[in-house]
């Protein structure tokens, strides 16, 4: 967990130019509620999602759901775990309604007991055996709205940063 205090003494000490009032509101992006306390694997995730743009969403999801779990390393994610890697790129309320109504439909494999996980959890192999429930992984409904959202946060980024009308 980073405190506000951390987040910008860390970000401020590594970009000795910023200006700390930005960095105080960037953190302010990632505690809505201000309960000044932000999950690091959120931050990671995030700036993760922006690297490597080439990558295909699947891949991008495999590498979210990597930093996630790279704490604890158990191959292992809470049902909120996951809906904060699949609504990273959701701004909206609408656009994480819709990966919500996605993870519902999903909710009965969060609620078996396996031998990877309990109720409430779901091991990365059975998100992977979940995605491709009706065909390829990269066309469940689920990864493509990720996939739609994340696409278009990428054209934000790239044209706000000067880099043209990307074809992502």
């Amino acid at each position: 967990i980073l405190s506000r205090d951390v987040f910008v003494n860390v970000l401020g000490g590594h970009f000795e130019h910023a200006d700390r009032r930005r960095i105080n509101k960037l953190y302010s992006g990632f505690d809505p509620f201000r309960v000044d306390q932000v999950d690091y694997r959120l931050v990671m995730v995030l700036q993760r999602c922006f690297w490597r743009i080439s990558e295909t969403p699947l891949e991008k999801l495999h590498a979210l759901l990597a930093v996630m779990d790279q704490h604890a390393q158990t191959g292992v994610l809470s049902e909120a775990d996951v809906e904060q890697v699949f609504t990273v790129c959701s701004i909206f309320d609408e656009e994480r309604e819709r990966i919500r109504t996605h993870l519902h439909d999903a909710r009965p494999f969060f609620q078996s007991f396996t031998v990877y996980s309990a109720p409430g959890y779901i091991a990365l192999e059975e998100l992977e055996r979940m995605l491709r429930m009706y065909g390829p992984a990269d066309q469940h409904p689920l990864v493509l709205e990720f996939s739609s959202q994340m696409r278009q946060r990428l054209q934000l980024f790239l044209i706000g940063n000067g880099s043209g009308d990307a074809d992502i």
